[in-house]
């Protein structure tokens, strides 16, 4: 399909077009006789969602990333009727000032009566949208979008399904300090806020694919996971800048998930995914076995070297020993910058 059959299709312009593919919202063949584009169907529909999303008021870095994880959808969905929630509360505090302001006024104001009249009233200043989207931008229910993505099914949950997800989130949404979970959430809301959406995809996305790789080693795949494990352990503490990240996000990530993963919630994802339970069994093993290994002779060295590098940043006791999973999943290549 040409592009002015793909402008007639969707309602959008050429310019348009173009612009979207040099964005990478759209990646179309091109002729190689002649440069021209050929469209499909598909790209016909990625177009008139793209402009549909833009309808809503979609930035074009946001619609990228629901195209390349629509998985996540739900979660920038979330973040952009925050956002709007914010933005409308503020517009009304300013039209409420406009409304005191203009109430106030006398027939004939000069400068000195409106500049008198301005400070009489509290005028939201521009930045504090920023810092009330900044607290309000992420809810318990969108951080185990984020966590829990990876253990959603693929298909629409069945009503079984949409019961323990909204049970998960009951669970995981109390206020209240006295909650288990209410530290552990607060502290992944920080550490979602630090990062761009492109390195929560890229993050997310990569763990992921750990989660099924792990749900699906048999026991001799297990026992050679382990030896990949040592080997990696040994380049990551080798590296100075993954022990600085690591120490960055010790305790606004690493740590919290560890314990979320490893608490009474864990019985509620396996309703929603039945392979979880298989990667609980695997990584269980897999940690307890290496954490034993680790305190051999033939570990003594690299658990002295963990001990001294991260001293007061890991916590390989308890949780199943799940820390030593994160830091190997977690790779010298990590996209944040400390």
């Amino acid at each position: 399909m040409r592009i002015h059959e793909v402008c007639q299709q969707t309602g959008i312009s050429k310019r348009n077009i173009h612009f979207y593919i040099k964005e990478g919202l759209l990646d179309p063949e091109s002729d190689s006789n002649n440069g021209y584009y050929n469209f499909t169907e598909t790209d016909c529909h990625k177009l008139i969602l793209i402009r549909r999303l833009r309808d809503l008021g979609i930035p074009l870095s946001v619609i990228r990333s629901i195209l390349h994880t629509p998985g996540a959808s739900g979660y920038y969905l979330r973040i952009q009727s925050n956002h709007l929630k914010n933005e409308i509360e503020h517009q009304q505090k300013i039209l409420s000032c406009l409304h005191s302001i203009q109430d106030a006024l006398p027939l004939n104001p000069d400068l000195d009566t409106l500049l008198s009249l301005s400070a009489q009233t509290d005028i939201p200043g521009k930045g504090n949208i920023s810092d009330a989207a900044l607290q309000d931008e992420y809810d318990n229910a969108m951080v185990n979008q984020v966590l829990l993505r990876g253990f959603l099914p693929d298909s629409e949950l069945s009503e079984y399904q949409k019961f323990i997800w909204e049970k998960v989130n009951s669970i995981t949404g109390s206020d209240n300090p006295s909650s288990p979970y209410y530290d552990d959430y607060n502290q992944i809301k920080q550490f979602l806020r630090s990062l761009s959406r492109e390195q929560t995809d890229s993050f997310f996305a990569k763990r992921d694919l750990h989660y099924r790789k792990v749900a699906g080693l048999d026991t001799s795949g297990c026992l050679r996971y382990i030896e990949e494990m040592k080997t990696t352990l040994r380049k990551n503490l080798g590296s100075t800048r993954w022990v600085s990240t690591w120490k960055f996000y010790y305790r606004t990530f690493f740590r919290p998930n560890a314990r979320i993963f490893d608490s009474d919630l864990n019985r509620l994802i396996i309703e929603l995914c039945p392979w979880f339970s298989s990667y609980l069994q695997n990584i269980h093993s897999i940690c307890s076995l290496l954490y034993q290994w680790l305190h051999t002779s033939d570990g003594d060295a690299l658990m002295d070297a963990l001990t001294t590098s991260l001293n007061g940043y890991m916590d390989l006791e308890h949780c199943h020993h799940g820390e030593l999973e994160a830091m190997v999943s977690f790779r010298k290549d990590f996209p944040f910058r400390v």
